[in-house]
Parts: C-alpha cells; structure tokens; sequence
C-alpha cells in the first residue's frame, strides 16, 4: 500500500466524550496531523426536506 503526499481531509462529527478518549490513541498510530475542536452550527438545505415542506 503506498500513500499519496496530496492532503486529505476528514470530517468526523462526534460527541466530546469519544473525541476525548479516542486523543491518547492518536500517538500509538505513529501519524501526524491535525485535529480541530470546535463547535458547530448544522444548517440543513435542498433536497427532499426541502421539497416536503
């Protein structure tokens, strides 16, 4: 398996407890990156909610 040298992005909603107890684990992986941690505001639009209102 090789891996590319293009970026990749990954979004992950969850709630803070997994967030919290999955961190620890991100060193035995041996990776690096970035994680951020933020709330959000989740705004829905188009589609078939739309079309059923």
């Amino acid at each position: 398996m090789s891996f590319s040298t293009q970026p990749a992005v990954r979004l992950t909603v969850l709630v803070d407890e997994n967030i919290q107890a999955f961190l620890p684990r991100l060193a035995d992986l041996g990776i690096e990156g970035l994680i951020t941690l933020e709330p959000v505001q989740v705004v829905r639009f188009g589609g078939a909610h739309a079309a059923a209102r």
